[in-house]
């Protein structure tokens, strides 16, 4: 993926994406509302009858979904050689590997679900800081005391997982709009106030000017995070 300059105006970004994107959301939230039972009546009904329900969207994207096989991931790593060493390494990076796609299957899972129902499913990725920190070697250190700094870093790291694995909503994610590469990829999610303040320090709501100083100073109020 390039990588691209952030632009002026991202919410001016964010507005041309989702009228971009309404027509193929409105159909995803469609699609949702029939697997959550969530129907709209446009009929009056007699006093006291409730609407029939299908439970049969559910019952297919459920059944579709489940057909994806996630509890056995198959990992191939070719073998650079016929030593015993080569067929250790390809063994260790199998085993790594199978770790990997198990430690995410949550998110794998809810990722199938989102295609079968929605025809799209997002996953985003980020390298762990813990485990991508590298060990460098200090000026003023040993040979000896880098290899058992080392040491401790890989000890600690292994049961750290590789990667942090989100399943996004695909109505929340904006790609870029583009025959070409992709240029960027915006998330638009609804968070409480409490929560911007306590990740990021030194946050201010620029839509905070439109409201009442009670309003404001409420913790529990949603904002919208890109």
């Amino acid at each position: 993926m390039a990588i691209t300059a952030k632009p002026d105006d991202l919410n001016k970004l964010l507005n041309a994406s989702k009228r971009h994107y309404s027509r193929m959301h409105a159909k995803m939230r469609r699609n949702k509302d029939v697997y959550n039972q969530k129907l709209r009546v446009y009929s009056e009904l007699p006093e006291g009858v409730e609407p029939f329900k299908s439970s049969r969207g559910t019952g297919v994207v459920d059944d579709l979904a489940e057909q994806i096989n996630l509890t056995n991931p198959d990992v191939t790593a070719r073998e650079f050689g016929t030593s015993l060493n080569a067929k250790n390494k390809a063994s260790l990076q199998r085993r790594w590997g199978e770790a990997q796609l198990e430690a995410i299957q949550v998110q794998v899972g809810q990722v199938a679900q989102d295609m079968v129902m929605m025809g799209a499913g997002t996953m985003k990725w980020l390298l762990n800081p813990v485990v991508a920190m590298p060990v460098l070697r200090r000026f003023d250190e040993t040979a000896d005391d880098h290899d058992l700094r080392m040491s401790v870093h890989t000890q600690q790291i292994q049961h750290e997982p590789t990667f942090i694995v989100q399943a996004l909503d695909p109505i929340s994610v904006y790609p870029s709009v583009s025959r070409g590469r992709l240029q960027y990829v915006i998330e638009e999610q609804e968070r409480r106030a409490m929560d911007m303040w306590e990740n990021y320090p030194g946050w201010t709501d620029p839509k905070a000017k439109k409201l009442s100083k009670v309003q404001q100073d409420n913790p529990l109020r949603k904002v919208n995070w890109l």
